[in-house]
């Protein structure tokens, strides 16, 4: 499985592109909930001003809007997101559709059956550039 992770600015223009594999047997509500967390120390690690964080999943949204968090893997990632978005002044966190998300979702794909984690900084190329054309047309 894998994750993908994109930071823009306030525009719109993609900063940050990441896409990880992560060999693991967990669910995919933990993994839907590693990549906030992966996103916003990636963002904290290059010290971005990030003023907000989308996710296509909505009950990752809403424990961290509710700040309920439940006695497990889940409930420990949601935890360090809430803590991660700590970091940041003013940052939301929101809701998107699936649709809304197919680059993130290509993102994801890409990195399966290779090892380690790829970061795009400031320009999209190939061989994820395609995948952004969907979402993010002016790239």
């Amino acid at each position: 499985m894998g994750i993908g992770a994109i930071i823009c600015d306030s525009s719109g223009k993609v900063m940050v592109a990441l896409s990880k594999n992560l060999a693991s047997n967990l669910s995919p509500k933990v993994l839907e909930a590693r990549a906030p967390c992966i996103r916003l120390l990636r963002a904290n690690d290059v010290r971005l001003p990030v003023q907000s964080v989308e996710s296509n999943a909505l009950i990752v949204v809403n424990s961290n809007k509710n700040n309920k968090h439940e006695l497990s893997v889940f409930g420990d990632l949601c935890t360090d997101i809430h803590h991660s978005l700590s970091f940041f002044t003013g940052i939301s966190i929101n809701h998107v559709y699936h649709s809304a998300n197919r680059a993130a979702h290509g993102l994801a794909q890409y990195p399966i059956g290779l090892d380690g984690e790829f970061i795009w900084l400031d320009e999209v190329t190939s061989p994820i550039s395609s995948v952004f054309k969907m979402d993010y047309p002016i790239q």
